[in-house]
């Protein structure tokens, strides 16, 4: 099904300590545009959090299609430590 093919388009923001944390945690996210035969569709967003201890990651995902005047969305929410 090559029509319905999702590109992605990574941008990514800037990853750094955040004043206020702890110089030990570190916290980098990520942006990605989700496109459908070229029309965004939707977004993914992770967020990576580093400690001395763990690593704790969390993807959040939504895409909404328009098909014969119905819309459905999807969303999706993952955690992995």
């Amino acid at each position: 099904m090559r029509r319905f093919q999702i590109a992605f388009l990574m941008i990514f923001c800037a990853a750094a300590a955040r004043a206020g944390e702890d110089a030990a945690e570190a916290r980098e996210e990520q942006w990605a545009l989700l496109q459908m035969m070229g029309s965004p569709v939707g977004h993914l967003h992770t967020v990576i959090r580093r400690t001395a201890e763990r690593v704790e990651t969390t993807i959040v995902s939504k895409m909404t299609i328009k098909r014969l005047g119905n819309e459905i969305t999807v969303e999706q929410t993952h955690n992995v430590v």
